[in-house]
């Protein structure tokens, strides 16, 4: 039972050095100090033990690591396969995975190494390019796929704003071909002459080529420079 006149504490004690001053113990007085503090009967400075940092663990990289890729044939199951080679077989995916997500959003815009807009993580726009022993080998002579060569995240970042773009310019040319209809409908519904027939597809097919507009829109998807068709000749998104 606890005394009623000990002081109650919901947190444990701080553990008290048991450090003797050196100086003192020559004198036969075993005098406790704290570490950093001077001796409170000699005066003399007692040093703070060192502490030895932690080791720095280095994860090599696993040349074999392609032997236990769901992504390509694996003859033996994963129950079989110990737990640090199923994590190598799972980060050869996830690289050959984003390599091929790279590859196909440089093949949509070659330039979003230096277009890619602006990101929170990456203020001035364009890509982040991994240093030289960072691109995995190992996907290009395994996968016969060009492996990473930009961080992971801003790809990921590039991807979504490839994806709302091609959604703008997918939505711009559903309303352009909706309003051409009810316009030549409307021409149908008053009769309209042959000239006026003629000069309605010249100024709205011919002399207002959206082709143009909706191909430079989907070659800068992504891009810091892309432009909605239905905005090209007035201003950026």
């Amino acid at each position: 039972m606890q005394n009623r006149h000990t002081r109650y504490s919901p947190y444990p004690e701080p553990r008290q050095h048991n450090n003797r001053c050196p100086s003192c113990l020559e004198k036969g007085d075993a005098i406790l100090v704290s570490p950093g503090k001077p001796c409170s009967q000699c005066g003399n400075l007692t040093p703070s033990p060192e502490v030895s940092p932690a080791p720095q663990t280095s994860r090599k990289k696993r040349h074999d690591r392609v032997l236990f890729s769901r992504q390509t044939l694996v003859t033996t199951s994963s129950s079989q396969v110990a737990k640090s080679d199923r994590e190598a077989g799972r980060r050869y995916d996830q690289t050959l995975v984003f390599s091929l997500l790279e590859n196909e959003l440089l093949s949509l815009n070659p330039s979003l190494p230096q277009t890619a807009r602006p990101r929170q993580s990456h203020p001035q726009g364009g890509l982040k390019e991994l240093k030289g022993n960072n691109v995995s080998g190992d996907i290009k002579k395994y996968s016969n796929v060009e492996p990473l060569r930009y961080g992971k995240i801003d790809n990921l970042e590039a991807a979504v704003w490839v994806i709302r773009d091609s959604t703008t310019v997918i939505e711009d040319v559903i309303r352009e071909r909706a309003r051409l209809r009810d316009d030549a409908e409307k021409l149908m519904k008053e009769g309209a002459d042959a000239e006026r027939v003629r000069r309605f597809m010249f100024e709205r097919i011919v002399q207002d080529d959206w082709s143009e507009r909706v191909e430079e829109s989907k070659l800068k998807r992504g891009g810091s420079d892309c432009i909605r068709p239905s905005q090209s000749d007035t201003l950026l998104r």
